[in-house]
């Protein structure tokens, strides 16, 4: 489970996903019904992606969104990984320096 609680790491974790599925813009666009265009867009301004949008994405790679109740949330926190803006906060640090999300099998986004 990945637990993501910051709206601006949303895209670079859609990107890593797609990358650890080892699916191109284009590839990834075809099951989301989308161009290769609008998949980059999703991956680095999805700001204003419609709920929709996000939902049809993930399902492409494989996952479902689910909503955690926040007062619940400590009894998930030895069965998840957080996604916060850390992860993206200096885009141009070297790639070791980043805290990637590396969701494993059976985790849900």
């Amino acid at each position: 489970m990945i637990i993501l609680d910051n709206p601006r790491a949303l895209g670079p974790l859609i990107r890593q996903l797609r990358h650890d599925r080892g699916l191109t813009l284009a590839q990834l666009g075809a099951r989301a019904h989308v161009t290769k265009g609008g998949m980059h867009k999703r991956e680095t301004d999805c700001r204003a992606m419609p709920v929709a949008a996000l939902v049809e994405t993930l399902a492409a790679l494989g996952y479902d969104l689910a909503l955690i109740d926040r007062s619940h949330r400590g009894e998930l926190a030895t069965n998840c990984r957080p996604c916060r803006s850390e992860a993206i906060a200096d885009p141009h640090a070297e790639p070791e320096n980043i805290p990637t999300p590396r969701p494993t099998p059976g985790e849900t986004l």
